[in-house]
This record gives structure tokens, C-alpha cells and sequence, in this order.
């Protein structure tokens, strides 16, 4: 099963989540959504 989360910040070259060519930077996700992502698999 597939989980997912709607934040509330649009990905942009501005908030250092997407590069230049529009990719995403996943280490930047994960750090700043860390709380978020957890508690997908805690079962939260």
C-alpha cells in the first residue's frame, strides 16, 4: 500500500526543495518532512 501526505508549501528552487531542472532534492524533503514521514510508518 502506498502512503501519502499533502504539505502545505509548494516544492520550489526558492525553499531549497527542487534543483534548478525541477528534480526533487530528497535529502531536503526528508529532513524538513522527517516528523511527517515517520508517522506514516508508525501508523499514525
Amino acid at each position: 500500500m502506498k502512503r501519502f501526505r499533502l504539505v502545505p508549501e509548494e516544492f520550489s528552487e526558492a525553499n531549497d526543495l527542487l534543483t534548478p531542472t525541477m528534480k526533487k532534492k530528497r535529502r531536503n524533503v526528508l529532513d524538513r518532512y522527517a516528523d511527517e514521514i515517520g508517522n506514516m510508518y508508525d501508523g499514525g
